[in-house]
């Protein structure tokens, strides 16, 4: 965290820290809004979204779209200063002021300035519903795995918090993410927006787009207001189900 502190508004603050004597600490800057997932989360309501236009208390579309852009450009920073995050997921995204967004939680990063590839050999809880291809298979990490965990955020925002591949196991998963097996596209989500997150998750990795340009094209959609990249009277809560931490398998980490 300390090698990130060029400031950039879309990553926590790290305000100081306690190294030396018990207990270890670090202090990082107020987010008011707690994490992503849990305000995405505690935004559902069906009564909420068929009164969306008289109600501007709530989230919109072009809302959940500029989340998405703003963590493009923390991880497109991160990214600049050849770091991977390995652990980008909703849960790790703090709200601050006017609800901005600010990637967190960097127990899993790695500099990679000297080898563009990490290869993990630790074994332990791991994130595999947020993880690329290369990493679930052969514990491979890039920059660009990264963007594969971005366009799992991306689906968690559209569907409010839902808990990706929820109605299968770890294992499951593991046996078909090779096969070809991707998040399906929300019925609320337009085919364009999900195009984004179907780039992320290619199977090859140099064939994902950067952060970057992520960061532009994203950010064009969260001020364009002539195209409903999302039609969020339609979200239905029921079909998306969210997985309390009570719930994980032990062999994941949440």
């Amino acid at each position: 965290m300390k090698s990130l502190q060029s400031y950039h508004p879309n990553i926590v603050r790290l305000l100081g820290c306690c190294t030396k004597s018990d207990p270890v600490c670090i202090i990082l800057e107020l987010a008011p809004y707690g994490n992503l997932k849990n305000f995405l989360l505690a935004n559902r309501s069906t009564e909420i979204y068929q009164n969306l236009h008289q109600n501007s208390r709530y989230l919109t579309s072009l809302d959940l779209i500029h989340f998405g852009w703003q963590i493009a450009k923390g991880m497109s920073f991160i990214a600049s200063k050849k770091f991977i995050h390995r652990d980008l997921a909703a849960r790790n995204i703090l709200l601050g002021e006017k609800r901005c967004c600010k990637i967190s939680d960097f127990g899993f990063a790695r500099d990679v300035s000297t080898a563009s590839v990490y290869h993990s050999k630790l074994e332990g809880r791991l994130p595999i519903r947020w993880m690329a291809l290369e990493s679930v298979v052969d514990s491979l990490y890039t920059i660009k795995s990264d963007v594969w965990s971005y366009g799992i955020v991306l689906w968690e925002i559209v569907t409010l918090g839902s808990t990706p591949y929820a109605n299968m196991s770890s294992s499951e998963l593991i046996r078909k993410l090779p096969t070809g097996y991707r998040l399906p596209r929300p019925d609320h989500c337009s085919e364009k927006y999900y195009g984004i997150m179907s780039r992320c998750w290619d199977e090859h990795s140099e064939s994902r787009p950067s952060f970057s340009d992520l960061s532009v094209v994203v950010g064009k959609m969260s001020k364009d207001t002539t195209e409903e990249y999302m039609t969020m009277e339609n979200f239905d809560s029921n079909m998306y189900v969210n997985i309390t931490s009570e719930q994980w398998p032990l062999n994941e980490r949440m």
